[in-house]
């Protein structure tokens, strides 16, 4: 939160789209030009910061605590859908909050009646000077105040009124109205925009084009470029200059202020004829964006030609293209105009952008459905790294707390999903997982676009869902179904009703099943899978796996590093059992809920988080004291897992954990070759088998012969691999990898044994043939370079 207002002015409120419907809450550049504006006039306007959003519930409590006049929402297409459900949650814990909309796009709502969204008013024009002026009155006064649409009103009238009455010296004529606003703040933080103009004037003058002159431009731009990251600065506003001669003008002054990292400004195909090419060419331009509204522009060899000129002389540059709705329904001018483009290699995947006006939908051809989804980078990774997280159990730390984040439904309670009230029960960023369910088809039905501006398909399954929690009033999370093929070993994840383009299949195995058909031949393994441990036998397989890396040092399938282990928070280090958080639950039988699948109750359907959280925890703090984890000798290692399936008692889990001591090792490991694998070219390609793993019951460099003697000295965040014979270091806490000489191989692999000086020095002349005094000054030089390194202080080298 930026700023406090006391029970006084305003509070900001602006989520930012990170991914597919996943938000968090920052600033704007709006809302820095509003706060400007309330400082110059002595009063208070709160910006609210949260990097990781709780339940609506929530966030509703939170904003209300600080008893703001007014609480304004800056509203996108892209957040529509989720400033509406915190404006009704709002309302519902306080009626008489007084709630408005701004926003550029909030000015195509006019046909909108404001209650439906749960505000009082929508502010369509000098958002600044309005809320300044509505924060300043009381909710009756409104009335007179034009440029609102107030809740209720069935017809709007459009009324001038100038914003100031008393305009500042020093202003350049035609229209340069943004100079009258005070200079915002530079921004905090990474990613600095300016504006050169927007259309959030009144429309009579210039249909609500403001914009800022020259001068006023240029000593906002210096601003922040002085502030200024590694990253491009955005420039708003281009694609809306009218004027050639002010358009030149602003890119005048972008030549003049040229960075490093370059800057991401948009233009329409006219524009682009307004500019020499040799000009465009010299501008420092990281991104260009073609704003086209109608498919001949598409079409045009001129425009392409400039842009493939362009493209070649500034081949670090990106172009993208943003269309309207009306652009896209026309199938087939834009969908073989827009298929040139990616053939021609001027566009790629992400490069394709849509803008929805109003709060419909556009219905989309087949071709040009494909095409859309063709540019799109596939299923989205956060999406599927959250799913990932609910059949592994494994959250990560700053997702855990602030409300449920996936809720595994049992078919039986499809139905019905409004019961379990979501607004105050699960997170913002979270997802209903249809759990295998039948009625979950899998069927070709058509593709649209709505506001958020990507590419959607009907399906049966999602819309009774979204019906049914829309008629309750209840913000519409993500839903997840997981469509079973007929064989059920493989399905399919659908997120919603997102259109990725090519799907999500995910394999379903029982680890028996997995580790009996593995290829002895081929051990780098196939797509995505999750291993299940449905029965003694499929624990037990585990369990060999678990032994055999114990003893060699590696892994010996390829299922052991791509698949996903199911529950695999039960087998890994201490603190990732994450059930006093409670970031999942499932619906069981007869309306129960569980906070692990297949494991006993902690709750009924319609018990509030803090409840179900409560219950949780004291379950599991019960647990740890008839088991005796506080006295326990792996305490420090073990996940401590509260909730066991039914083939499995405390005994024997207890028992396992003891007998495998080196099993979270085991998980991190697996883990870390995923990831290195995935983002890592000297791990992408290489056979498994290849990649040896240092541990305290098997080493590399250090002979065999040399048992462990005490307690590491390495911490447990570093990791000694070998990919072809070449030792390599991950640091975990920094995510650097480093080569490593077989000497300083040999003393992490003593590290991680505890072995004494003494030993070590030994060690050094066994393998390298040295005499005593050269060991000596081998291991405290590899000591002092380590220390010097940052990766082992000497302060933790055994005496």
């Amino acid at each position: 939160m930026y700023g406090f207002t006391y029970g006084e002015g305003i509070t900001l409120i602006h989520f930012k789209l990170q991914s597919s419907r996943l938000y968090t809450a920052g600033e704007s550049l709006n809302c820095r030009y509003i706060r400007a504006h309330f400082k110059s006039r002595g009063g208070n306007a709160a910006q609210y910061i949260e990097a990781s959003l709780g339940t609506l519930q929530d966030c509703a409590e939170e904003i209300e605590s600080f008893g703001s006049a007014v609480v304004a929402f800056e509203v996108e297409p892209q957040t529509y859908s989720l400033c509406r459900g915190l404006c009704r949650t709002l309302k519902r814990l306080d009626p008489d909050i007084r709630i408005v909309w701004f926003g550029e796009w909030v000015g195509t709502l006019r046909d909108t009646d404001p209650a439906d969204a749960g505000a009082d008013a929508f502010v369509l024009a000098e958002p600044e000077s309005r809320l300044w002026k509505l924060s300043e009155s009381d909710k009756e006064s409104w009335r007179s105040e034009p440029g609102l649409k107030l809740a209720g009103e069935v017809d709007f009238e459009d009324t001038h009124q100038e914003a100031f009455a008393d305009p500042q010296a020093g202003i350049e004529p035609d229209m340069c109205l943004l100079d009258r606003l005070s200079s915002p703040d530079a921004a905090k933080g990474s990613g600095c925009t300016v504006r050169w103009a927007d259309l959030q004037g009144e429309t009579s003058q210039s249909n609500g084009l403001r914009r800022h002159s020259a001068s006023r431009f240029a000593k906002e731009l210096q601003q922040e470029a002085n502030c200024a990251a590694c990253s491009p600065m955005v420039v708003e506003g281009f694609e809306l200059e009218p004027s050639p001669q002010r358009l030149l003008q602003g890119l005048g002054v972008l030549e003049q202020h040229a960075t490093e990292a370059g800057f991401e400004i948009a233009l329409s195909p006219e524009q682009l004829g307004w500019i020499e090419p040799e000009r465009l060419e010299a501008l420092s331009l990281a991104t260009l964006e073609l704003v086209v509204t109608d498919s001949g522009s598409l079409r045009s060899s001129e425009v392409r030609n400039r842009l493939t000129d362009w493209k070649k002389a500034r081949a670090d540059a990106r172009l993208r293209l943003k269309l309207d709705e009306k652009t896209v329904s026309s199938e087939q001018e834009t969908a073989s105009a827009l298929r040139d483009w990616l053939t021609a290699g001027l566009i790629g995947q992400g490069d394709l952008n849509v803008r929805v006006k109003g709060p419909g939908r556009t219905e989309l051809h087949a071709e040009m459905a494909d095409l859309l989804s063709a540019s799109t980078v596939g299923s989205d990774p956060a999406l599927l790294n959250g799913y990932l997280a609910f059949k592994t159990g494994q959250y990560p730390p700053q997702a855990l707390g602030s409300g449920v984040k996936h809720v595994g439904v049992s078919e039986e309670h499809v139905a019905g999903l409004a019961g379990l009230e979501p607004d105050q029960l699960m997170g913002v960023n979270s997802a209903f997982i249809l759990n295998k369910n039948s009625v979950c088809k899998s069927e070709k039905a058509e593709k649209y676009i709505d506001m958020e501006g990507v590419v959607k398909q009907s399906r049966e399954w999602y819309g009774p869902i979204d019906h049914e929690l829309e008629q309750q009033r209840q913000y519409v999370p993500h839903v997840h179904a997981e469509i079973l093929n007929a064989d059920d070993r493989m399905m399919r994840l659908e997120m919603s009703e997102f259109d990725f383009g090519s799907s999500v299949e995910i394999g379903l195995t029982n680890y028996r099943e997995a580790s009996e058909t593995a290829d002895k031949e081929t051990a780098n393994g196939q797509g995505l899978e999750i291993l299940q441990l449905v029965q003694p036998a499929d624990l037990d397989a585990f369990m060999e796996d678990v032994e055999a890396f114990e003893r060699e040092g590696r892994f010996l399938r390829g299922y052991q590093v791509q698949g996903y282990v199911a529950d695999s928070c039960r087998w890994s280090a201490a603190g990732q059992c994450p059930i006093k958080q409670l970031p999942r639950l499932y619906t069981e039988a007869d309306g129960k809920v569980s906070g692990c699948g297949g494991c006993s109750a902690i709750g009924r359907i319609g018990d509030s988080y803090d409840a179900l959280q409560r219950e949780a925890a004291a379950i599991s703090t019960r647990e740890q004291l008839l088991r005796g984890c506080d006295g326990c000798e792996i305490r420090d290692t073990c996940s401590k897992c509260t909730f066991l399936p039914e083939y499995m008692t405390r005994n024997q889990y207890c028992d396992l954990r003891k007998r495998h001591v080196l099993l979270h090792r085991y998980m991190q490991v697996a883990q870390l070759l995923k990831g290195l694998r995935q983002y890592t070219a000297a791990f992408r390609d290489i056979d498994i088998r290849e990649i040896g793993v240092s541990l305290r019951t098997c080493t590399h460099v250090l002979p065999a012969s040399y048992p462990s003697e005490g307690d590491a000295w390495v911490p447990d965040h570093l990791f000694v691999l070998f990919v072809g014979g070449q030792p390599l270091l991950y640091q975990a806490n920094g995510g650097k990898l480093l080569k490593l000489s077989p000497l300083m191989a040999l003393v992490l692999e003593a590290g991680i044994k505890g072995l004494s000086e003494i030993s070590l020095r030994r060690a050094i002349s066994e393998v390298f043939k040295a005499d005593e005094a050269q060991a000596e000054t081998a291991a405290r030089q590899v000591g002092l370079k380590l220390d010097e390194m940052g990766i082992l202080p000497a302060s933790r080298r055994a005496s």
